[in-house]
């Protein structure tokens, strides 16, 4: 999980720092956290940083791991965030 979470920060640019106020940050995240996001809906969000098919799917099986967790874990690592 800590491999897929370096590779989806990886992806953003290097203008948007890992903080408040970076908006593309922040929608990356609530999109992560959302169970209402599909998986193809993420992916598209993120197509301007995917360069290459393995990213591709990594993007792919960090949302899958997020969409298989429960409400409650989901509202935790939204508090985190």
């Amino acid at each position: 999980m800590k491999l897929a979470l370096l590779l989806m920060l990886a992806t953003l640019p290097f203008c948007c720092y890992a903080g408040a106020g970076c908006q593309l940050l922040e929608d990356a995240v609530e999109k992560t956290i959302s169970p209402n996001v599909t998986v193809a809906e993420y992916t598209e969000f993120l197509q301007p940083f995917i360069s290459i098919k393995s990213t591709k799917e990594a993007v792919k099986k960090f949302k899958e791991c997020f969409l298989m967790q429960s409400d409650e874990t989901l509202a935790n690592v939204q508090l985190l965030m």
